[in-house]
Parts: C-alpha cells; sequence; structure tokens
C-alpha cells in the first residue's frame, strides 16, 4: 500500500490518502509505504521522509515546523505557571482550613455555610449551633465561636489569594523561562 502526502512549505502534513498500485506519481509527489500520524509526524522536505515528532515536553510546548522541534515561548510559560499556581491555590482554599484545633470544610458550600451561620450569629448572640466538621464529628458552637470561625476562614482565604497574587507578579516580571520555571507554590503547612 502506498500513500502520497500533502505538506505545506514547512513540511506539515496536510493530507494523506490512499493510492492504488501502479498509479503514476510525480518526481514532486511524496509517497510513503504507510499511513503516517498526521498528527505526529511531519515531512523532511529535502529527503521527502516522513519523520515522528519526538514527545511533548510539557501540554504548553507547541512544535515549530520551521526548527523541527519544540518550543516553550516565555509567554507560554507564563500562562502555564499562572493556571499551576491558581489550580494549587484553588485545590488549598476548597480544601480545609483549622480554627482551635479542628479542620472545617471550605468548599465553595461550606463557604456558604459558614457565611450563614456567621450571619446568624451576628443576629443572635445567644445561638449555638451544632456544626459537622470535616472528619464528620459534630461539634456544638456558640455565636462567638461562629463568628471567630467565620474570621478564620476569611483569613484562610484571603491569605491564600494575597500569596496568589505576589506569585503572580513574580510570574509577569519573570524575564526568561528559568525565572518563571522558579516560582512556585508553596502548600501552606497545617498545623
Amino acid at each position: 500500500m502506498r500513500f502520497l502526502l500533502r505538506c505545506d512549505h514547512r513540511g506539515l502534513i496536510t493530507n494523506a490518502k490512499y493510492i492504488p498500485d501502479g498509479r503514476i506519481v510525480g518526481p514532486d509527489d511524496i509517497v510513503c509505504d504507510f499511513m503516517p500520524d498526521v498528527e505526529n509526524s511531519y515531512v523532511d522536505l529535502k529527503t521527502k521522509q516522513v519523520i515522528e515528532i519526538p514527545p511533548q515536553p510539557s501540554r504548553v510546548h507547541k512544535f515549530d515546523y520551521d526548527k523541527k522541534e519544540w518550543i516553550l515561548t516565555l509567554g507560554d510559560a507564563k500562562d502555564a505557571k499562572w493556571a499551576e499556581i491558581k489550580s494549587m491555590r484553588e485545590a488549598e482554599e476548597f480544601g480545609g482550613f483549622e480554627w482551635q484545633g479542628y479542620t472545617f470544610d471550605s468548599d465553595a458550600l461550606s463557604q456558604q455555610r459558614i457565611s450563614s451561620a456567621v450571619q446568624l450569629a451576628t443576629l443572635d448572640m445567644e445561638m449555638s449551633i451544632e456544626w459537622t466538621l470535616a472528619d464528620n464529628s459534630t461539634k456544638i458552637f456558640t455565636a462567638i465561636e461562629m463568628i471567630e470561625i467565620g474570621k478564620a476562614l476569611a483569613n484562610h482565604v484571603t491569605g491564600l489569594h494575597e500569596r496568589g497574587r505576589i506569585l503572580r507578579s513574580q510570574v509577569k516580571s519573570a524575564e526568561n523561562i528559568a525565572m518563571v520555571d522558579s516560582i512556585s507554590w508553596q502548600k501552606t503547612p497545617t498545623t
């Protein structure tokens, strides 16, 4: 079996189709005896050989068909680093927080529930509320304790976002990929 390949001026394969035996091909046609993996190959236009593209070093590297290599631009590295930082920040924000030795859930719904309980506590300082903790045990908290829990949640979220802003500034001001690579999110130690 033979396949006729079409490619652009850089070797990017744009089409590959089966050609029957006996079909005459021109001297400039690129023919191979296997169906190439069009997404992961290119044609060396000098030798007319299909070359397999090496594995992508990271999801943000882009294959440069002119240079025949994977490249990573400073802008792409910065975008990927910021996405990584945001993901880690969100995982920590929504992964729980501690107050007075108790661990509370802090996913979006839990944050909303804590905020509602804090509002109720400010309206009724005599109230108490039984709260389910992250380990599914329960504890009764007074209004004052609930307000303090709300403050702890706010400090947890605010602190993480402040760290994120600092790292975002570092990412923006990085002058090369090595500087971008050196920036990392450090998980908050648990007590």
